[in-house]
């Protein structure tokens, strides 16, 4: 969406965690990135989370610090949050250093970091108009240029041929993400 509004790809770094799927993801852009090694807060007390825990915060405290250097050296205009614990450490950097920050939530029940996240954002824009966030933008969810570009009328019958799907047969597409998708897809 950024690129839509006329900003270059160079101009955009994608900060993400070591961990997950980003490094596949990122891999197959133009984009710059930058992995950290960083991992999710562990919710109990058992002596193993806890000791996660304080490795988690550790590692925290080492990617805010590296993530202050890399926005240092990109010149950041503002820092965009789509969520997740590997959001905590670049957002958190950015309001040391006084940069715009901007929580993006597609959610209907928004996580842990971006809840809190969204405590001290500039913007908070959300995708569901009932969002719990305070002072939220609902602007809606992007969609990305390659599905929007798509002619449903002349793909209809390649898509069909590609999911073994008769041509008679009403169908309905769902698509959906983080703590839905599991639901949706089964």
């Amino acid at each position: 969406m950024l690129e839509d509004r006329g900003v270059d790809a160079s101009n955009i770094h994608i900060i993400g965690t070591v961990r997950g799927i980003d490094a596949r993801l990122l891999g197959e852009t133009n984009y710059d990135f930058t992995l950290l090694p960083v991992s999710g807060l562990q919710r109990s007390l058992r002596p193993k989370a806890v000791i996660a825990n304080a490795s988690m915060l550790l590692r925290y405290v080492s990617a805010r610090r590296r993530a202050m250097a890399i926005l240092r050296s990109v010149d950041a205009g503002a820092v965009v949050s789509v969520g997740g614990y590997g959001s905590l450490a670049p957002m958190a950097a950015a309001r040391r250093l006084g940069i715009r920050t901007v929580v993006v939530s597609y959610d209907s029940r928004p996580g842990l970091a971006t809840r809190r996240q969204a405590r001290s954002a500039d913007v908070i824009a959300v995708a569901d108009p009932n969002s719990p966030l305070p002072h939220a933008v609902h602007a809606g969810a992007p969609v990305r240029r390659a599905i929007r570009g798509v002619d449903r009328f002349a793909a209809r019958d390649e898509a069909r041929r590609l999911l073994g799907l008769p041509a008679n047969v009403f169908v309905v597409g769902v698509m959906g993400g983080s703590l839905g998708s599991a639901l949706l897809n089964d």
